[in-house]
């Protein structure tokens, strides 16, 4: 019976696991095709990068509170009445929303896309490290050589070939290990408060304080933007599918896979957005551009086939140092469906859209 158990159990685990990586995939598709799309809209429209994130947080927040009031009231009341999880929401706020808008634009601007893009996905390094050190571990070959390709591959796609253009200044530098920093926070903070009360809610919440931050940086209501019929539907498209859809989706895939398998996976996003970039707005591929998704696959096809590691829930996470207070009762507790308040549509200086994957 005990052997039954296992293998039924192990069998549930390989089934999330799959689960897991479908998600995240789904996500950074639908998050490159989000980054297409605020293409699109800064190259054809007079509208900024700064005012098209302000705008969807600011409708995407109270949009997923709504939700939350209708269908998990308890656990959005449960969540505004703690002090301790507020500020929980506040900290995925100012990290995962905030400062990545801000130092990924300004490493942008201050040493380019294929750098600033380097730097912010060795965050994942940052992720490896919370990962072995929460399962009290060293890292695996496997994840050591995923890590590997994936800066290989974003490196590849990020500088064309052009080492050279990776000479950087000192305070862009800073700003891209802000940008780590934050793609970091992104995918470890959320963890145990999705458990507890699940993606809407901590969605809702945190996308809604993200956006009362950046609203005095942004001022959209100082910005004149006209777009014609087919750019709101183009924006209507960045707020529904590459920011509702996709944050749902990313975000419960680390419920199943944990934060570094997702934040592999999520690194799909530059290449789906540059083949939606080629398929609807007719931008060239280049060899560089081949060679870097090449490699990536290779990692996606590493991280597919590893075994599956403990449970999310198994461990604490990194803000479990604040003696949260117990979770709600099984009856009542909204289902685990997860989301990330962070943003994927940092610009060039001239106005060009540059990837950025996820969290």
């Amino acid at each position: 019976m005990d052997e039954k158990r296992e293998n039924a159990e192990l069998e549930q685990g390989k089934g999330a696991g799959y689960l897991g990586l479908a998600l995240a995939f789904a996500g950074a598709l639908c998050w490159g095709f989000s980054g297409t799309c605020v293409s699109y809209l800064t190259t054809r429209t007079d509208a900024t990068v700064l005012w098209l994130a302000c705008t969807r947080l600011c409708i995407c927040g109270p949009a997923f509170l709504l939700v939350a009031l209708v269908f998990q009231r308890r656990a959005l009341f449960e969540t505004l009445r703690n002090v301790r999880e507020l500020l929980r929401m506040l900290a995925i706020a100012l990290i995962g929303v905030v400062l990545m808008q801000i130092s990924y634009m300004s490493s942008i601007r201050l040493i380019g896309t294929g750098p600033a893009l380097l730097i912010m996905e060795s965050g994942l390094m940052l992720i490896m490290i919370y990962t072995c050190i929460r399962e009290r571990r060293l890292p695996m070959l496997r994840e050591v050589l995923c890590l590997v390709l994936t800066l290989l591959g974003v490196a590849a796609i990020g500088t064309q070939g052009q080492i050279g253009s990776l000479g950087v200044n000192g305070v862009g530098l800073l700003w891209g290990l802000g940008t780590a920093i934050a793609l970091a926070g992104h995918n470890i903070l959320p963890l145990s408060l999705l458990e507890k009360y699940g993606s809407v809610v901590v969605n809702g919440v945190s996308m809604t304080m993200g956006a009362i931050l950046l609203l005095p940086f942004a001022r959209p209501w100082e910005t004149e933007v006209a777009l014609t019929g087919e750019a709101w539907l183009v924006f209507g498209a960045v707020v529904v599918i590459g920011t509702f859809g996709a944050y749902c989706l990313y975000m419960q895939s680390i419920k199943y896979i944990g934060p570094m398998k997702a934040g592999l996976i999520a690194v799909m996003e530059p290449v789906s957005g540059m083949f939606f970039s080629l398929l609807l707005l007719g931008t060239p591929v280049t060899l560089w551009d081949g060679i870097g998704c090449a490699l990536i696959v290779g990692m996606m096809v590493l991280v597919a086939t590893q075994p599956a590691a403990p449970a999310v829930s198994d461990v604490p996470d990194a803000l479990d140092v604040l003696d949260a207070p117990d979770a709600l009762d099984e009856s009542t507790a909204p289902p685990a469906s997860a989301v990330s308040p962070s943003l994927d549509v940092p610009e060039h200086a001239d106005g060009e859209v540059a990837p950025l994957s996820k969290g």
